[in-house]
């Protein structure tokens, strides 16, 4: 499901294949992925780009960030890239982003992120025993508006003023959004029964259909 979504974001995203290795007499089923790193790039992690350990809103790394660019247009690029990367997430509630689960291409004179994998922690929306509703990610609750998401680069509330300037700052974070209410679940869903011959029961079927109707709407109200 995740590298189907981020392609309809236009993000690089690794090709996972369903795998299963026998130990004795078990059998483990997951997924491998013979695309994780492109051959003669430069990965790290954002710590060693930002170097901080407390992630500022919105975009305060920015001065750190635009060091290792020397076109304008490159640095925007980039910035583009963390902001579909933040809206894919959204839209998935990804609440595992830390730096170990998306790399950076350190190129001479500017930075790419490097393909996208490890979408496991996704999708959730049932509410635990605390009254978390993980639609709108942790720690929020069920009377709560707002969601709130960070990766090893950047926190954004959702809605927000920093939010909001970055809507003004780039108009193209603001379409990414709308890219959403294009999603069609259903028609995923079915596409992943046809590649992998994988039938989701319908109860999980069900979830993924709400899921996205929630989204959806949080998105109308936000945009």
């Amino acid at each position: 499901m995740g590298s189907l979504l981020a392609s309809k974001f236009d993000l690089k995203t690794v090709k996972y294949k369903l795998a299963c290795i026998r130990l004795d007499d078990i059998s483990l089923y997951g997924i491998i992925s013979p695309s994780m790193f492109i051959p003669n790039k430069k990965y790290v992690m954002a710590d060693s780009i930002i170097g901080n350990k407390k992630i500022p809103t919105g975009l305060e790394n920015l001065d750190k960030i635009a060091a290792f660019f020397k076109n304008d247009k490159e640095l925007e690029r980039f910035i583009l890239e963390l902001l579909k990367m933040a809206v894919l997430d959204f839209y998935m509630n990804q609440i595992d982003r830390v730096k170990e689960n998306f790399y950076i291409i350190k190129n001479p004179h500017s930075l790419s992120l490097a393909p996208l994998y490890d979408y496991s922690e996704s999708f959730n929306s049932i509410y635990d025993e605390y009254g978390i509703d993980y639609t709108f990610n942790y720690p929020i609750n069920r009377h709560s508006s707002t969601y709130v998401y960070g990766n090893a680069i950047m926190k954004l509330e959702f809605p927000s003023d920093d939010l909001y300037r970055l809507f003004d700052r780039f108009p193209l974070f603001k379409e990414y959004f709308k890219r959403i209410l294009d999603i069609d679940m259903n028609e995923l869903l079915n596409l992943i029964r046809k590649k992998y011959d994988l039938k989701a029961p319908k109860y999980l079927r069900e979830h993924y259909m709400d899921y996205d109707h929630d989204k959806k709407e949080f998105v109308k109200n936000l945009i």
